[in-house]
């Protein structure tokens, strides 16, 4: 066997990570009937400068928040909710039942809870002194 390396990398595109996630998408299919889709919704200005956005992955019956975003100009002016609404809406059209979602107690956690997202779980500790914390809510 060769000796293994490590690489780190930003490109999701890199020859490595691609065969890693088509191995794995490959096993999975043997156990479940399709893999994730993932879907971004992007918030823009006048000028087309992004703003915001979330990236989000549905999977069967639940949609996966991976990143939301919103630039701090734009923030507490109704867009992070209005793009978590869209992207629930597009799980609802794809038959999800619910939406997950985690963020560091520093990040988004009264967010979430606003927007009417339940604690499941917490990490306390996670990274230095902060907590990593698990919502879920029903569609």
């Amino acid at each position: 066997m060769d000796i293994l390396t490590t690489s780190y990398f930003q490109d999701k595109n890199k020859l490595e990570v691609k065969t890693l996630i088509n191995k794995l998408v490959e096993y999975d299919l043997q156990f479940i009937d399709r893999i994730a889709e993932f879907l971004s919704i992007i918030l823009k200005d006048k000028k087309l400068k992004i703003k915001g956005g979330i990236i989000l992955s549905i999977r069967h019956e639940a949609i996966y928040i991976n990143h939301l975003w919103i630039d701090e100009t734009y923030r507490k002016q109704g867009y992070g909710s209005k793009l978590l609404m869209m992207a629930e809406e597009e799980g609802r059209k794809r038959g999800c039942q619910f939406s997950i979602v985690d963020t560091m107690e520093f990040e988004a956690e009264k967010f979430y809870e606003k927007n009417g997202y339940e604690s499941i779980g917490r990490i306390e500790n996670y990274i230095q002194k902060y907590d990593r914390v698990f919502f879920r809510k029903s569609l």
